[in-house]
């Protein structure tokens, strides 16, 4: 039988900010692993595809900053088996879905600088990316002799936090916060200047736990590499840690 202390303590929240359907699909993760805590989803984000008026060939040479960037591509109906460098898996994975021929750097914009640098000579590069972006992809690239012509998109509307976000961030149970990118790091951690309950966040890089400036965090984790299945494993981790107390 479980003590009266175990069975009162509160069930770690996971919330959940990314947009609505990368949000459902990490729950449904957390689902199939039994994670015992309690999901919120609270976009703090809003991807909006914007009209692409830029000429591709299937000469083209893309680089990709994110799986949105794909969608856009499919949307504008101008995926042609083009050769695409990718930022991360899941570009790279949704990009082969489209037909293109994907490169995934694993990582980083300067981990994408380095596969194309690596693999191409210097040619005329496509960057498809959102309006906020990081890093100095087209400075480097320029620098090694490419031809980069940006093409924004995608644009990330910020959203406000749920009430029933809200909510859990002034409870006392322990809030895990997922944190996939610098932009995100920035605007929940002003959406959370409030709040009152123990945080503990889990950051995707250590450029997105440097653009927090919200309040102090009870625990700050560095998933071990750029992508999904990292962040994953250490929200897992987290809830575990955080039911045992």
């Amino acid at each position: 039988m479980q003590d009266m202390e175990e069975t009162s303590r509160p069930v770690p929240v996971v919330l959940l900010t990314r947009p609505l359907a990368a949000s459902h699909s990490v729950a449904r993760a957390l689902e199939s692993l039994s994670a015992e805590c309690r999901v919120v989803i609270s976009p703090i984000l809003q991807i909006e595809h914007l009209n692409m008026s830029t000429q591709i060939d299937t000469s083209t040479v893309l680089a990709l900053s994110s799986a949105h960037a794909v969608a856009a591509l499919q949307s504008a109906g101008l995926a042609q088996g083009q050769r695409a460098y990718c930022v991360g898996d899941a570009t790279a994975q949704a990009a082969r879905a489209l037909g293109l021929e994907a490169v995934s750097a694993g990582g980083t914009s300067a981990d994408l600088t380095r596969l194309i640098t690596e693999k191409e000579a210097p040619c005329p590069i496509l960057w498809l990316r959102g309006e906020h972006v990081r890093g100095t992809l087209v400075k480097d690239l320029s620098d090694a002799g490419f031809k980069v012509t940006e093409t924004v998109v995608y644009r990330q509307k910020e959203v406000p936090l749920s009430a029933e976000a809200r909510e859990v961030l002034r409870d006392r149970s322990a809030v895990i916060l997922p944190i996939y990118s610098p932009r995100s790091a920035a605007l929940l951690g002003r959406a959370c200047a409030d709040a009152t309950a123990p945080l503990e966040a889990i950051f995707i890089s250590q450029a997105s736990a440097d653009s927090w400036q919200g309040p102090t965090l009870r625990s700050v984790e560095i998933a071990s590499q750029t992508d999904g299945s990292a962040m994953l494993d250490a929200v897992s981790c987290r809830i575990a840690a955080t039911s045992r107390g």
